[in-house]
């Protein structure tokens, strides 16, 4: 009997060490030190490196953590919002900050995460988009830096540099650029400003589209059109228009084109 009531202590004594062990790592587990958002690595890159005068620049966003320890932050990447900051240094080597140009702000608060050893998060491509007076306007080399900031604005982190060229046009390019530069807000259209009340920038698209179809200010042209007649349910002049692009691999826009061209097979298909 003895020697049966010791064994029963003794399994109960090892019970209560594992617990006990169990329970120290699950203490460290969440005692882990957390450290500050500064500790994240912030990257920019595009899909190419030369652009001509007034093309829209796309830029992939992405926070990592290399760290080894877990990192607080956010997943906020988005132009739309109001923590992001762009920077670029011409080629006389004097820095300006870029307005960024977004038909939708939101002023919402950011909403706190960790990001574990080796987790990461990328942006959907987001557009820096460009008018006559810009910095971004003139052929040369630029070097552009964003900085974020994390959910306490005092908080920020510097991205790598990125070079881009903006060579010069030629060709049907620079007669479509010659016919672009004479307006003041190009870079709110080709960002997807609201066309329904601005009778010229829907005159100064289609012409684009009709006259300069082999440029890329016609590709831009031809895809907010398409945006703008879905909106408006006229929907085989938005397929006449996401057709122009959704085949066009190289074109950011392309795959919104063509789930576009899906939703609107419904619409647009005859009545049984």
């Amino acid at each position: 009997m003895k020697i049966f009531l010791n064994l029963i202590i003794v399994g109960l004594l090892l019970v209560l060490l594992v617990g006990t062990g169990l329970s120290v790592v699950r203490q460290k587990e969440f005692s882990r030190d957390v450290l500050p958002f500064s500790n994240l690595t912030f990257e920019i890159i595009s899909t190419k490196d030369e652009f001509l005068p007034l093309e829209p620049i796309p830029l992939i966003l992405e926070l990592n953590n290399r760290a080894k320890n877990p990192v607080s932050g956010h997943r906020g990447l988005d132009f739309s919002q109001h923590h992001i900051e762009l920077f670029v240094a011409g080629p006389d080597g004097l820095v300006n900050k870029v307005e960024i140009k977004n038909p939708v702000l939101k002023l919402v608060e950011l909403t706190p995460r960790v990001y574990e050893p080796g987790e990461s998060c990328r942006s959907k491509q987001q557009l820096i988009t460009i008018n006559p007076s810009d910095v971004l306007a003139q052929p040369g080399e630029y070097r552009i830096q964003a900085v974020i900031h994390g959910t306490n604005w005092y908080e920020e982190i510097k991205s790598n540099l990125l070079t881009v060229r903006i060579i010069e046009a030629k060709g049907v390019d620079k007669q479509a650029y010659d016919y672009l530069k004479g307006s003041a807000s190009v870079s709110e259209l080709f960002a997807g400003f609201d066309l329904s009340q601005d009778q010229n920038a829907l005159g100064m698209f289609e012409r684009l589209t009709h006259s300069f179809g082999g440029t890329v200010y016609a590709e831009y042209a031809s895809f907010r059109l398409g945006e703008f007649y879905f909106a408006r349910k006229e929907y085989r002049k938005a397929k006449e228009h996401f057709d122009k692009v959704a085949k066009k691999s190289d074109f950011i826009f392309a795959g919104k084109a063509s789930n576009y061209l899906n939703e609107l097979e419904a619409q647009i298909a005859p009545p049984e």
